[in-house]
């Protein structure tokens, strides 16, 4: 429940662009346990298919990578909700 409850106020967030460097941060953090809980690394099998076959890089390293791009580049004082609230 907790992940489904993480997912949804990250995504609200991200969305709607209220409190954008929490919902970042939290989606980061959250990727990263996705990818670390299941590594696309060879020569390890797991229980359920995989989407393809990948070395190192899948697309959940590539979605915490954008994520990492925007926070250091902070556009959410000019765009969304966080803008109205001077957040910074």
């Amino acid at each position: 429940m907790l992940n489904i409850y993480g997912l949804t106020l990250i995504g609200v967030g991200l969305m709607a662009g209220l409190f954008t460097r929490v919902s970042l941060i939290g989606g980061m953090v959250l990727l990263a346990f996705y990818y670390l809980s299941h590594p696309p690394l060879p020569l390890l099998s797991y229980s359920m298919p995989s989407e393809g076959s990948y070395l190192i890089v899948n697309k959940t390293l590539i979605e915490l990578f954008s994520m990492a791009v925007l926070l250091v580049f902070p556009t959410w004082h000019r765009i969304g909700i966080d803008r109205l609230l001077k957040i910074s």
